[in-house]
């Protein structure tokens, strides 16, 4: 469903409001099993994800999940995005507000958006670790910082999935997750 499209656009409950052009590149599958050499997977797996065209990105993104590296945040985390990059860290959490800002401010690149990821996991637990729930069935999960995987240069060091919950995402006017539900696997 996700082969071809250009445009996506998230929200969610918590507040978030993005839009992005996505890239030309084939989405990624981590389907959870790598048999033969160049093969990939996660543990646990079950995503889908691609990046957006550097600089499209517009919006606010809240995170109201597990964030890598900085934890489950006890108030989501909102933050301002224009031309693709983080420009404003509002507020929320305010621990990893600053961890954020800190980043940001010493780590170059790293207020790129870099992903778009869709868990599609059924078995993927709710339990804090964003590893586990970025891959929960109807979770999605936004990456700042280095989009090489992606088809962007490699600009940062660091690559932090935000996890999101109850996302409605839209590509090209097409309903795809209606509030946490991934529409071509749920009834």
């Amino acid at each position: 469903m996700w082969r071809g499209k250009k445009f996506a656009h998230i929200t969610t409950p918590a507040g978030t409001d993005l839009k992005m052009e996505m890239n030309d590149m084939e989405p990624i599958i981590e389907c959870g099993i790598a048999r033969k050499p160049g093969d990939a997977m996660a543990w646990s797996d079950g995503e889908v994800s691609l990046g957006p065209v550097i600089g499209t990105t517009e919006g606010i993104l809240v995170i109201d999940g597990p964030i890598c590296y900085y934890g489950n945040p006890s108030e989501p985390v909102r933050l301002k995005v224009e031309g693709g990059k983080i420009v404003e860290v509002i507020d929320g959490d305010p621990k990893i507000v600053r961890e954020i800002r800190k980043q940001i401010d010493t780590i170059p690149g790293s207020d790129n958006i870099a992903e778009i990821g869709i868990g599609l996991n059924p078995e993927s637990l709710f339990n804090g670790d964003f590893e586990e729930e970025k891959k929960a069935l109807g979770t999605c999960h936004i990456a700042m910082g280095n989009g090489y995987y992606y088809g962007q240069p490699a600009t940062s060091t660091v690559h932090i999935d935000m996890v999101q919950y109850n996302p409605t995402i839209i590509f090209d006017g097409e309903l795809i997750v209606d509030n946490g539900k991934v529409l071509c696997v749920e009834n």
